[in-house]
């Protein structure tokens, strides 16, 4: 999953911090503070712009971004609704299913489960 990406990378970034030398630290501490100061105000900038998003812009950036199963019985592909949560909120607002580009989307019954398809351009 994409996001245990970033997870690892803030985690080798707080050991690498963890086993500087404390001269090092305290040598680089100025420069070390305004990179970590960028990375916030970047992070920060991207979250302003996620949630000035609408739920399907939302859906339809998670559905991108989500690394989908494919299915064994056709052409469909499938992922765990637990990482598609504005995908989820759409598709209920729909009563289930939405097309989002070059896919259909459907959750399934008991909503754990998202499927698309391919579909046509209409």
């Amino acid at each position: 999953m994409r996001a245990m990406r970033t997870l690892k990378t803030l985690a080798k970034l707080l050991e690498t911090l963890a086993e500087s030398e404390w001269s090092f630290l305290m040598t680089h501490d100025e420069g070390i503070s305004k990179l970590l100061e960028h990375v916030l105000e970047e992070l920060e900038r991207m979250d302003i712009a996620w949630d000035s998003l609408s739920t399907e812009q939302k859906a339809a950036a998670e559905a991108e971004a989500v690394e989908w199963k494919e299915s064994k019985r056709g052409e469909g592909e499938y992922a765990h609704a637990s990482v598609l949560p504005n995908l989820v909120k759409y598709l209920k607002q729909r009563g289930g299913k939405a097309r989002l580009g070059s896919f259909a989307y459907y959750l399934s019954r008991n909503e754990r489960w998202v499927v698309r398809y391919p579909r046509g351009e209409s």
